[in-house]
């Protein structure tokens, strides 16, 4: 497992969450707000797995597979979200954004550590470096897709 994420500043972030939201892929699916679930599920062909007691036990609301394959959601916050609860819609809608961004940003970092275990994925993400985390990235993505320039 590699000690740090490669780096890339706030401007080479917003670049690629620009790109992404304009892609040919995302055509039609890229104005705001953006149908995170749509995209993760349908266009990236993501498996969005709810998982009890996600946010209880682990303080996050979603989490990359390290296999690439999908992610975790909280299943009390994702079932709110179904409910029509605002509030839970606009925290995971950026959960979503934020994991699809690991997706986009540091899915060769990822396959390259061949991450066994999730808290494996967490520990690698969360390493502080002098060129921002793998999570500090997701965050520009995500904050930078969400809401364009």
């Amino acid at each position: 497992m590699s000690g740090s994420v490669r780096y890339k500043d706030d401007a080479a972030i917003w670049r690629a969450a620009d790109e992404f939201r304009e892609s040919a892929e995302l055509r039609g699916h890229h104005i705001p707000p953006i149908d995170v679930i749509y995209i993760a599920e349908i266009i990236l062909k993501l498996d969005v797995i709810p998982l009890r007691d996600l946010f209880a036990e682990q303080k996050i609301d979603a989490a990359l597979l390290p296999d690439l394959s999908g992610f975790y959601i909280d299943e009390d916050a994702y079932m709110s979200w179904e409910h029509g609860f605002r509030w839970v819609e606009q925290r995971l809608r950026f959960s979503f954004a934020h994991e699809i961004a690991h997706y986009v940003l540091h899915k060769a970092e990822i396959a390259v550590n061949r991450f066994e275990t999730m808290e494996q994925f967490r520990r690698w993400a969360a390493v502080p470096s002098p060129y921002g985390s793998a999570e500090y990235q997701a965050n520009e993505f995500a904050g930078r897709f969400l809401v364009p320039r």
